[in-house]
């Protein structure tokens, strides 16, 4: 048993970089998750026509995944382009990234934002191409006031969405303070139910990534975060559909990184674009918000300066890697075939394109901005 990173401090994530590298951990076993793709609100999605579609898949409980998708369809640059070509931008919201496989796999969705998990995962069973990073964060372990740390939660209830970075963030932060999963009593729950279950007494902790732990702790001052770790997410598509629109793929990639730039030309842009994003995961979820405008703010504005341009960062596919560790920590223990290849993960990575979009700013604008803005 590991016992490197015992303590009763907060783990911060550059640990859990340093204890993934020794990949000695664990992973939980799955529990009585429903399937992905299965909750009943996507049965009235409209995907459209393949043809004339464009399907972007995100979560509007992430802090990027919800106000992206909500500047994009706001953007008239991208519309036009689009319409010239007898086409529409349909963004759909999904609850976690195995949702957004299900039906990538599908055939479903042609672009999506999802976890470093569910986009290791589906780079090794379907045929996608990662063309950008999509969010740079610490996710947390949330419990009530009466425990201190993780190794306090020894024989408690602890959820967690399942097949997300959360969900791996969570082993991990486990196993550095020296237990096994075997130690708790492991939850799959939806992302959106973690904070009911922990207010009610259902589950004693939870595991989720940004802006739900915010949120937990802005309406409920007896929740804390005792443990954070790493959070990554990525932009990827179908290579099919990239294949048969090569030119609609680079320009929709284009309006997600002219959405980055946009929120962060100033103040005002941000503030509408939370807002948007407020109340688009309003509508999603049929209640309030309990995080304010200013912490959602900050939430975005931190995220935005860790992306960076958007481009892929190359050191953390390189073996020895991050996520490479990642990678074969998961294969080992069963959540990835035996059978896959690090070089599938590898040969699915499109670095390039976001340099080929921001060089060419005539053709690809992706620093002028025309957004429907009322």
């Amino acid at each position: 048993m590991c016992n490197n990173f015992r303590s009763g401090r907060v783990v911060t994530f550059w640990t859990i970089l340093a204890f993934l590298g020794s990949l000695c951990i664990g992973v939980a076993a799955w529990g009585a998750a429903d399937k992905p793709g299965t909750n009943p609100a996507y049965a009235e999605y409209d995907f459209g026509n393949e043809q004339h579609v464009v399907r972007f898949g995100a979560q509007p409980l992430g802090v990027l995944h919800a106000v992206v998708p909500e500047v994009m369809k706001r953007d008239k640059i991208l519309a036009n382009y689009l319409e010239s070509h007898d086409m529409v931008f349909r963004p759909l919201p999904f609850y976690n990234g195995p949702d957004i496989n299900h039906f990538m796999l599908q055939g479903k969705l042609d672009i999506a934002m999802a976890g470093d998990f569910p986009t290791l995962t589906l780079a090794t069973q379907g045929d996608i191409e990662v063309v950008a990073i999509s969010k740079r964060d610490k996710a947390s372990v949330v419990s009530s006031d009466t425990y201190t740390n993780i190794v306090d939660l020894k024989g408690k209830r602890i959820a967690y969405p399942a097949g997300t970075s959360s969900h791996l963030g969570l082993l991990v932060v486990i196993e550095a303070a020296g237990l096994h999963e075997s130690d708790m009593q492991m939850i799959d729950m939806n992302i959106e139910k973690l904070t009911g279950a922990l207010v009610s007494g259902e589950i004693d902790a939870f595991a989720g990534w940004e802006p739900v732990p915010s949120a937990a702790l802005a309406a409920n001052k007896r929740l804390k975060i005792i443990s954070q770790f790493l959070n990554s997410d990525f932009t990827y598509w179908r290579k099919g559909f990239a294949q048969q629109y090569p030119e609609v793929a680079r320009h929709v990639l284009a309006a997600y990184v002219r959405a980055i730039y946009w929120l962060k030309a100033n103040d005002a842009n941000l503030s509408l674009g939370a807002k948007w994003s407020i109340a688009g995961t309003e509508a999603f979820l049929g209640k309030q918000s309990k995080l304010s405008l200013a912490e959602f703010k900050q939430r975005i504005r931190e995220n935005l300066a860790l992306v960076g341009n958007t481009s892929i960062p190359f050191n953390e596919f390189d073996e020895g890697g991050y996520l490479y560790r990642a990678f074969k920590l998961l294969q080992k223990k069963g959540k990835m075939k035996k059978e896959a290849q690090w070089e599938q993960v590898q040969n699915s990575l499109r670095a390039e394109l976001v340099r080929e979009v921001l060089t060419d700013l005539e053709k690809y604008e992706t620093l002028t901005f025309d957004y429907i803005v009322n």
